[in-house]
């Protein structure tokens, strides 16, 4: 018999017959190997069996129908009434059609008659075992086709959303445009557009694992609240970084008052307040749009209550924030970092300056945080201007425009992710103050750069004709800017350390050989050996010719 593949778990078999042979018998007959089943039980009585199946829970059961306490049938009978999805194989020594009846009534499809033949036992026993096999199979097949529908349709809806609050111009989004492309079923007669925000308490505390996996946990909740409220039709949602924006449609418009609407977004912060609680480090956030009847306001509205997250700042987080048309005032915000402040900061920047450059930094958020209460736009934008003139300012060699653009836009989002102003004002502090040791240090290794060139030029070719003048050809630097950085970087003026150079040189050739101090000097660079020795007297005190007796 061909071994049965594919199975996934093996499948658990009781036995139940009132003759302790008869169960050893039929063990003995069944191939285990080859079907891949194992045994589990064997029962004595019909009450025994019942028992048993409800502990081990056999996928097969081959009983006898006639035992004491309780026949076969009455078990499969008890069986079938709890819904367990047993196959039965029905054994007995009585040819009585009405047992055989009796059996096919519960859904019995397998009766042997005694004696059992090995070959037409496991005949049954693989038939079952394929069934099984197939269902589960088919069953398999469905959940995956289920899991990747859904999958596609939330990849739709996400998609959806991000379109409607990225697009560059505001294109109006007709109904059944957005129902017929991303296969939705809107059809009103009131909607609202929804926005909650997770934001981080303390940044040190955030595990980026962690919050995305609370993002994602808490967009699947908040779709099937929704889906399963009584008073919503379609709900269309997505995750914009640590924001969940969203449409939802009321069928039946609410009460007068929107008290039903209102109802549901109460019960739908409760829940994932009460959720996200259990995560140390988070605050919650949700603005709610008006109601409104004509689907074209979608992209409006949406982005209005996206946007308006950042009235947390002053009105605090941890609660359900309804968006009024008096709330949504266009005025272009005005600008505290102004003209002196950024060239303040950027002459810190140059100079490199870190202590003047965080006083500074901390005296812009003391003049953006004296706003008044309402003017969270005037935050944001003073704080992204503020970003903006340092990212201005620097200019790494290593990092690319577009590099730091990305940076900067990055940081424009974090700044979104914090439910108050000070811990936006610390996590800037600290991002901007650290972006500026990065720059000093990226600029320390580039006044290293050419000095360490016309450092390692000296050592190779120091018996030439140097100059300074040459080796600012060689660096393209302006002579007395190399001056400055050599002298910067060494301690010592070029001239010096070129003398340096040579007289150490100049002294092991002194040791070490028994060339004449005029060779000796024109080998270290100097034609003139009266200037050498002149020279060499100075540096270290003695002449060429007292140094050799010293050192011979």
């Amino acid at each position: 018999m061909e071994r049965l593949k594919g199975w996934r778990t093996v499948l658990k078999i009781l036995i139940a017959d009132d003759e302790d042979r008869v169960c050893r018998l039929i063990e003995k007959l069944i191939d285990w190997e080859h079907l891949d089943i194992s045994l589990v039980a064997t029962a004595a009585n019909g009450i025994e069996e019942l028992e048993l199946i409800q502990k081990y829970e056999p996928d097969i059961v081959i009983t006898d129908i006639r035992m004491p306490g309780m026949d076969g049938l009455q078990v499969i009978e008890r069986v079938v009434q709890m819904e367990r999805p047993v196959n039965f194989i029905v054994v007995s020594g009585y040819k009585q059609f009405e047992y055989a009846y009796n059996a096919l009534k519960y859904g019995v499809e397998d009766y042997l008659l005694k004696p059992i033949h090995k070959e037409e036992l496991n005949k049954i026993l693989a038939k079952i075992c394929a069934a099984r096999l197939e269902k589960e199979k088919q069953v398999s097949d469905y959940e995956l086709m289920e899991k990747e529908h859904k999958l596609s349709q939330e990849i739709i809806q996400n998609k959806f959303i991000a379109t409607l609050l990225t697009q560059e111009n505001r294109d109006v989004v007709d109904l059944a445009m957005a129902n017929e492309k991303y296969h939705f079923s809107f059809s009103g007669p009131v909607y609202q557009c929804y926005a909650l925000s997770i934001d981080y308490e303390r940044v040190e505390d955030v595990e980026k694992e962690t919050a995305e996996g609370l993002y994602r946990t808490v967009l699947k909740k908040m779709r099937k609240f929704l889906e399963e409220a009584e008073a919503t039709g379609q709900n269309v949602n997505g995750l914009i970084h640590n924001v969940i924006a969203g449409i939802c449609e009321f069928r039946d418009g609410g009460t007068k008052e929107g008290v039903l609407q209102q109802e549901v977004w109460n019960q739908l912060f409760e829940e994932i307040q009460k959720y996200s609680s259990s995560f140390s480090g988070y605050a919650v956030t949700m603005t709610v749009s008006a109601p409104f009847c004509d689907f074209s306001e979608c992209v409006d509205r949406l982005r209005d209550t996206f946007e308006h997250l950042g009235s947390r700042l002053v009105l605090g987080a941890n609660q359900v924030i309804r968006i009024t048309e008096a709330g949504l005032s266009k005025e272009d915000p005005a600008l505290i970092v102004n003209m002196k402040c950024e060239d303040s900061i950027k002459a810190a920047v140059e100079a490199q300056d870190l202590k003047r450059f965080d006083y500074l930094l901390r005296e812009c958020f003391r003049m953006i945080g004296n706003e008044k209460p309402e003017s969270y736009r005037v935050y944001y934008k003073n704080v992204e201007q503020l970003i903006r003139v340092v990212f201005e300012a620097v200019d790494f060699d290593e990092i690319s425009d577009t590099e730091l653009e990305t940076e900067k836009e990055d940081l424009y989002s974090q700044i979104r992710k914090y439910a108050d102003k000070s811990s936006i004002r610390n996590y800037v502090l600290e991002y901007l103050n650290a972006f500026l040791k990065k720059y000093e240090a990226s600029k320390r290794n580039q006044e290293k750069k050419p000095v360490r060139i016309v450092k390692d030029y000296i050592r190779e070719h120091y018996q030439e004709n140097i100059s300074l003048e040459e080796m600012a050809k060689l660096v393209d630097l302006n002579p007395v800017y190399l001056s400055v950085l050599f002298k910067r970087s060494t301690g010592v003026n070029f001239n010096d350390y070129l003398t340096n150079i040579r007289i150490t040189k100049a002294k092991t050739m002194l040791k070490d050989t028994n060339e004449s101090i005029a060779v000796i000097a024109e080998e270290v660079g100097y034609a003139n050996a009266k200037y050498f020795s002149q020279l060499f007297s100075k540096v270290v005190g003695i002449n060429p010719t007292v140094y050799r007796k010293l050192h011979s």
